[in-house]
């Protein structure tokens, strides 16, 4: 797996940024 790190899908690094997102405001709306 460590061999694959220096080609990373640029769509999946946008999946993994997307969902931290998601995960980010959901936590803030609960605080709320």
């Amino acid at each position: 797996m460590s061999e694959k790190k220096e080609k990373v899908d640029p769509c999946f690094l946008a999946w993994v940024h997307l969902f931290e997102v998601l995960e980010k405001e959901k936590n803030e709306k609960k605080e709320q």
